[in-house]
């Protein structure tokens, strides 16, 4: 019995060759292993694999998901959204037209009459008509207003002045009132320009064809569709197009500080041109010369300088149009 127990604890004892391991020295070796695998870890070469982004929302919308993946036509890159840009287009056809988008409605909602004819106006045409998804039409229209319709079509491109100014030079009537924005580069100035120009029946709205805002949707959207009827010619040259009108006996009116009030400008029976500067730095200094007319706008209160020009515009072509109208009815 006692040999049982003396061989018991034998084998309990540490072996005299085995270090003998307390808490602490086992605390010191899990920390050293710890070290040792950070060490190895850094000296293990990277992956070249990349982790994948967080899917967004639209990502995890299979149909959203295919929308995105779809290649358009170049042809029909742009995407009209609102009911007056979507049937203004409709009704001048000067852009090539290929599906229109409309947001799907519950069971018990009713169609909103002017959706309907729009869809009444795009069948007639047979321009084909697909119902979506509102999250949809929020992805497609970067989450415009865009009132539950949009229209894929084709960029408006304006028509060059050297193809229309010759029928601008031959015309006998005087009178003829123009614009030409220089540098115009925000969409929403840009758009409410083209709308006041519409509703005062200008003749030409000439457009520079680099460092210009494009008629895009947000435009079209801005001016409530007036840019899908609006007379819009490019410049290659604006110089060359400058001399051009000022052969032809035009007047090219520009505004500045100081000069004579509009009120007080004599008006007399001419073909007329304002140009309307850049938001910031106005007219470009190289075009100045080509004004045979400056005016200012008088303001009532010196804490502000300036106007938005798409104000200043609406300001100058009620003026001149009043004057317009006056000699054509006088004729």
């Amino acid at each position: 019995m006692l040999q049982k127990i003396v061989a018991r604890l034998s084998l309990r004892l540490p072996k005299p060759d085995a270090p003998v391991r307390n808490a602490q020295s086992l605390a010191s070796e899990k920390k050293q292993a710890t070290i040792q695998k950070e060490a190895t870890t850094e000296n293990k070469p990277k992956s070249n694999v990349k982790q994948k982004p967080n899917k967004s929302a639209a990502e995890k919308n299979p149909s959203v998901e295919s929308m995105h993946k779809r290649v358009w036509p170049k042809q029909y890159r742009d995407t009209l959204f609102g009911i007056h840009p979507v049937e203004m287009c409709l009704n001048e056809r000067k852009r090539k037209m290929h599906k229109i988008f409309c947001s799907k409605i519950k069971e018990d909602e009713v169609v909103n009459e002017n959706l309907a004819r729009i869809l009444r106006k795009a069948q007639a045409q047979n321009i084909p008509v697909r119902h979506v998804h509102p999250f949809q039409m929020n992805v497609m229209t970067n989450r415009a207003v865009h009132q539950g319709i949009a229209l894929q079509a084709s960029p408006l491109n304006p028509i060059s002045w050297s193809n229309a100014m010759e029928a601008f030079g031959r015309s006998d009537d005087s009178g003829q009132l123009c614009i030409y924005l220089d540098r115009i580069t925000d969409p929403m100035n840009m758009g409410s320009i083209l709308r006041t120009a519409v509703f005062l029946g200008i003749n030409g709205i000439f457009v520079p064809t680099s460092n210009s805002c494009r008629i895009s949707p947000v435009v079209a959207k801005a001016s409530a569709g007036a840019s899908e009827c609006a007379p819009l010619y490019s410049v290659e040259d604006p110089p060359k197009f400058l001399t051009f009108l000022q052969r032809l006996g035009w007047d090219i009116v520009g505004s500045d500080e100081g000069c004579v009030p509009y009120t007080d400008c004599k008006v007399t029976p001419r073909n007329r041109l304002i140009v309307l500067g850049n938001e910031s730095h106005g007219v470009n200094e190289d075009l100045v010369s080509f004004l045979t007319t400056t005016v200012s706008i008088p303001g009532f209160n010196q804490q502000i300088s300036s106007l938005n020009v798409s104000v200043a515009t609406g300001i100058l072509l009620s003026h001149f149009a009043k004057t317009k109208q006056q000699f054509s009815g006088s004729k």
